[in-house]
């Protein structure tokens, strides 16, 4: 042991620099992603049902702070669709790169990346004049036809769930949307009678042009925000129940995470 200990002070004094201890410096985060980046990666299902989730990435800190090489190594709850939405965030994040005596240098990094659907506001309920009988009536089969065109719209939606548990979540979407059918069109009528005139109403039901201009689509919105907003978060809620009763829904939060959506300092690992 002593000869050990002699040889290794030898080949510290012979060493240019010594042996001292490398001053380091570990990275940490330069860009992060923006919220409409988050937005863009949620995983379809899960934000229909308005679940929360998180991933943790593993990946390469390079010298000019990229992320390559990333890996979901976790993400809960499993299923849907996390750790493949983390990984479409990966690359905007950045880092500054980990240091060893000033110089910059590459590292692995880990670290948790939380995905929370934002807290919406309850719309102000609408303060103008009620339609009469005959108008809204007269706008129920246009709320009908808009209604099935959205449903048209939505046919590319990506669910982002394991191809395991796929039938299973459509068959819970379908059930949601045939129970929550007829409230949605009931109050999309509304919103149309209470902007629109019984002219432009018997004019678009005819698909013709009106002759009046049509209101300002933010009217329409206006008009039917606080009751399309009730139902929708009745949908949600509807959803998430079906799909929990059935699978694990809890994210099971690991690592010190903000309370808004985010991500914690990455862990490091010297690469070698």
């Amino acid at each position: 042991m002593i000869w050990r200990t002699s040889a290794l002070l030898a080949v510290c004094g012979l060493a240019a620099s010594g042996c001292a201890t490398p001053t380091i410096v570990n990275p940490a985060w330069a860009e992060l992603p923006a919220p409409d980046d988050m937005a863009d990666a949620y995983p379809g299902f899960a934000g229909t049902a308005g679940l929360p989730g998180q991933a943790r990435l593993v990946c390469i800190g390079m010298s000019d702070g990229r992320l390559t090489a990333c890996e979901a190594d976790w993400d809960a709850p499993e299923g849907l669709g996390f750790g493949e939405a983390a990984l479409q965030v990966a690359p905007r994040f950045r880092l500054s790169p980990r240091t060893v005596d000033g110089e910059a240098a590459k590292s692995r990094v880990r670290f948790h990346v939380r995905f929370m659907m934002p807290a919406i506001e309850p719309a102000p309920p609408y303060e103008g004049p009620e339609p009469e009988a005959e108008r809204l009536a007269l706008a129920m089969p246009l709320a009908e036809k808009m209604r099935a065109s959205a449903w048209d719209a939505d046919e590319d939606f990506e669910l982002d769930v394991d191809e395991d548990r796929r039938a299973v979540v459509e068959r819970i979407i379908a059930e949601a949307e045939a129970e929550f059918e007829r409230q949605q069109v009931e109050a999309l009528a509304l919103a149309l009678a209470r902007v629109l005139t019984r002219a432009q109403i018997e004019s678009m039901n005819a698909r013709e042009m009106p002759d009046e201009p049509l209101p300002p689509i933010e009217d329409l919105y206006a008009a039917g925000a606080a009751e399309g907003g009730e139902i929708s978060e009745r949908f949600i809620r509807r959803v998430r129940d079906k799909y929990c009763a059935l699978y694990a829904c809890d994210p099971k939060w690991t690592g010190e995470l903000p309370a808004e959506p985010g991500y914690n300092q990455p862990a490091i690992q010297p690469e070698t």
